[in-house]
């Protein structure tokens, strides 16, 4: 994956950084500074106790050369881009626009700062009879990127919320608040 691209979850790039990092040092070690190889001089060549050196010099040279500038550019991207800038504006906009006590059914990534704000955010996988105990009418505000269908058919509640809701704000990058009408509030 690292050498042909494609999608690969940070969470498994995470665990395995330190296991490769110890794995990796220790394989050059061996062979940089254990250049004895007398195993190998059954094969022949006076050269062999070089070859150690000339694998872990290759590799770093490939690594170099191929990777490395990859690597660059993904760094540099996500260094110098805002992504959560949508996410950012919402909460701004929640926290100066939303009643303390309106039910918001929110993403994992809104709702810590709705919490810190002080206001009422429902995890939308969280969303049940007790949770809402009037189905989408205990639901004031909907502050989301647009959901599935397949999503919606397993989640009756949202589903009615999306069905009586009109488009209050977009904010980018699909994300947009919603007011459910006709739910709790007066």
């Amino acid at each position: 994956m690292l050498v042909h691209g494609g999608y690969l979850p940070f969470f498994y790039v995470t665990a395995v950084v330190p296991f490769a990092a110890i794995s990796i040092a220790g394989v050059a070690d061996a062979l940089w500074f254990k250049t004895d190889l007398t195993w190998l001089r059954g094969l022949g060549g006076r050269y062999l106790p070089y070859l150690g050196r000339a694998v872990v010099t290759l590799a770093a040279l490939t690594f170099a050369a191929y990777v490395l500038p990859q690597w660059i550019s993904y760094l540099n991207t996500n260094s110098t881009v805002q992504g959560n800038v949508p996410y950012l504006d919402a909460a701004a906009w929640a926290e100066h626009n939303v009643p303390k006590g309106d039910v918001v059914v929110v993403d994992d990534y809104l709702w810590v700062d709705l919490k810190t704000h002080g206001l009422n955010p429902l995890w939308l996988w969280k969303i049940t009879p007790q949770t809402a105990p009037d189905g989408w009418k205990s639901i004031d505000y909907i502050l989301v990127q647009p959901q599935s269908a397949g999503t919606l058919a397993g989640m009756p509640a949202l589903q009615g919320a999306y069905a009586h809701s009109v488009l209050v704000k977009s904010f980018g990058g699909g994300l947009t608040a919603r007011r459910v009408i006709g739910a709790s509030q007066p």
